[in-house]
């Protein structure tokens, strides 16, 4: 049975901090590797995680904790605990050092890229080396994607991905490459080795903070993930304004009912890509 985790994200005078992204992982002594999850506190400062995967009862979780408040100042906290059934854990921030000093927080427009590789948790269950070869192949060929089209990683999370770009045009044609080298990848390679990934973008300010980026926008693109298909891609009504008119591919409106609630609804699109068997061409005046 996996472990209940309730995570409560104060400020140092005890206000909660509604929004604020929470990382936990669990390292897997054992197995000697650690998995990932991350989550938004809800409007009372809190989030829990029912059933968290593990691997030894009693390994330990560590959950980082980041905000940004309404004044653009960061701040950031981290528990870490061994975890061996039901818990409730309290993450007091700090304000980052560098708001300390008085110095205004780096905010700018940025495309917000998630990706992930569907259906590893289960995979690595029951064949770690099988998962380890998927996710090698996967980091390989990300990684040449960010190189063509200028996506700066800014961090791996176990399976997944988060990185940004200046330009939401160049993050959609990065989607589409890599969607397209994966798929001649999975037309070569034996079926067991076939990789698929999900991809998820969304353009709005983010702050960075150390080496990660904060902000609503990239919560929002890590809500749109989930909505993409195995082999898909779905973007933001904000990125599809940007570039309806510049890609050829056929945009069709997605169902955002299963998505996390967000302040403001949010309209999402899916790509219609080369192979799928939906694909048609929108009428004129449609999404396209």
């Amino acid at each position: 049975m996996g472990a209940h985790v309730t995570i409560r994200v104060r400020f140092p005078d005890g206000r909660p901090a509604p929004g604020a992204r929470i990382v936990g992982t669990n390292h897997d002594a054992w197995l000697k590797r650690h998995r990932t999850w991350s989550a938004t506190a809800d409007l009372s400062g809190a989030f829990t995680w029912e059933n968290l995967d593990r691997g030894t009862l009693g390994d330990r979780y560590t959950f980082s904790v980041s905000v940004v408040d309404g004044t653009g100042a960061t701040w950031q906290g981290e528990v870490s605990e061994r975890i061996r059934a039901r818990r409730e854990l309290l993450v007091v921030l700090q304000r980052d050092d560098a708001r300390e000093s008085g110095a205004s927080p780096a905010r700018r427009l940025a495309a917000i890229m998630f990706i992930d590789l569907v259906g590893f948790t289960r995979i690595a269950q029951v064949d770690e080396a099988r998962a380890l070869r998927l996710i090698e192949t996967q980091r390989r060929l990300v990684r040449e994607s960010f190189g063509r089209y200028g996506g700066n990683e800014v961090k791996t999370m176990g399976d997944g991905f988060l990185a940004e770009f200046e330009s939401t045009f160049d993050a959609c044609r990065c989607g589409l490459d890599l969607q397209e080298q994966l798929g001649r990848h999975n037309r070569e390679a034996a079926p067991e080795d076939a990789v698929r990934v999900r991809v998820g973008i969304h353009v709005g300010d983010v702050v960075h903070a150390g080496h990660d980026i904060l902000g609503d926008a990239v919560n929002i693109a890590s809500r749109i993930l989930p909505l993409a298909e195995p082999g898909g891609i779905c973007v933001s009504e904000e990125v599809f304004a940007q570039v309806r008119s510049r890609l050829s591919v056929p945009f069709v409106p997605v169902d955002t009912r299963s998505m996390k609630p967000t302040v403001f609804p949010i309209a999402v699109y899916r790509m219609v890509l080369e192979g799928d068997p939906g694909r048609t061409l929108p009428e004129p005046g449609r999404a396209a």
